[in-house]
């Protein structure tokens, strides 16, 4: 009777132990669940930010758009913005001079180059380029902007 009783107790300090080390196992598998879950919440907050950071960025890009045909040909650089952002302080670089002192870009009146220190979302600016013989039209472009995005824009590109 009495080795029946030790066994019993030995048995039941066993399945102690037993419940002791599930105890264990639940409460590590538990931290570790809420680990996983701040993580979690850390990936989807920087997520958002970055989704707002994008819907204020501007996204400049320039090319060379010709209209019309034989004598009546015309060339223009055409500044799109493709982005949710208005692109402030425009800066635009042609092989390496700045935009209206290059030879090949027509002058423009006031009210037209306060506009191109601004562009909005979905809008273009169109510059006349006036190429000859001599004097090619410009090869590469070079465009720094600020938008609300915190971060400075840059674009740069061949013209051809």
């Amino acid at each position: 009777m009495r080795s029946v009783i030790e066994w019993l107790s030995s048995l039941a300090n066993a399945s102690f132990i037993v419940s002791l080390i599930s105890v264990f196992i639940s409460i590590l598998a538990w931290l570790t669940s809420l680990r996983v879950k701040k993580r979690h919440l850390e990936i989807e907050e920087i997520r958002e930010k970055e989704r707002i950071k994008q819907a204020k960025r501007a996204c400049l890009n320039a090319e060379i758009e010709m209209i019309g045909e034989g004598k009546n040909r015309s060339y223009y650089l055409k500044i799109s913005n493709s982005g949710f952002g208005e692109a402030r302080n425009i800066e635009i670089i042609l092989d390496s001079v700045p935009l209206l002192e290059h030879r090949c870009v027509l002058r423009m009146r006031d009210s037209e180059l306060n506009k191109s220190k601004k562009l909005g979302p979905n809008s273009t600016i169109r510059y006349l380029l006036t190429p000859t013989l001599i004097l090619p039209l410009p090869r590469q472009i070079r465009i720094t902007w600020q938008d609300d995005s915190g971060e400075e824009g840059l674009y740069e590109s061949d013209l051809r």
